[in-house]
């Protein structure tokens, strides 16, 4: 099951009806996988004050309450959660200050949930690099250097199945 639309405003409540449809249809819920992130908008003092907080509610307090509601779920099936997070989260650039902050926030989430949720629950974090979408365009960037959704997909496929 795949869901999206984060930026669109997905709350509490939808995330509780969502819960509930996965275990009644599949009667557990194995992987949750938080993919959810909009541009950084530009230099921070040039960023309009609501776009960050949208900005921050999109990239990680979505994230937090998404875990939060689906982690007894999680628990009784031994389950992973998959946070995406961004190279951004770790190494930061000009133009990228909230946005960066709110993936290395998801990191932070990351590493101190798999500590303390280890063994019943693991929980991953995936930093992609520079992947070309509709709102990271990565205007300017090396051609070799970059990844499409498919090329993520595949990768995080592939990591999937070692895992």
């Amino acid at each position: 099951m795949v869901v999206t639309g984060a930026s669109a405003g997905i709350g509490r409540a939808d995330l509780e009806v969502l819960r509930d449809y996965a275990l009644e249809a599949f009667g557990r819920v194995d992987v949750l996988v938080n993919n959810a992130g909009i541009p950084g908008g530009g230099r921070f003092e040039d960023v309009d004050f609501s776009y960050l907080d949208t900005l921050i509610r999109t990239n990680f307090t979505a994230v937090v309450a998404a875990t939060k509601i689906f982690l007894p779920a999680l628990l009784e099936a031994g389950g992973h959660v998959v946070n995406v997070a961004s190279l951004a989260a770790r190494f930061a650039v000009p133009g990228s200050a909230v946005y960066s902050a709110t993936k290395h926030a998801v990191v932070a989430l990351s590493e101190s949930l798999h500590a303390e949720l280890a063994p019943r629950v693991r929980v991953t974090a995936v930093n992609p690099g520079l992947v070309e979408t509709e709102g990271f365009p990565q205007r300017g960037m090396p051609p070799h250097l970059l990844s499409g959704p498919s090329g993520l997909r595949a990768g995080l496929s592939g990591w999937w199945r070692k895992a």
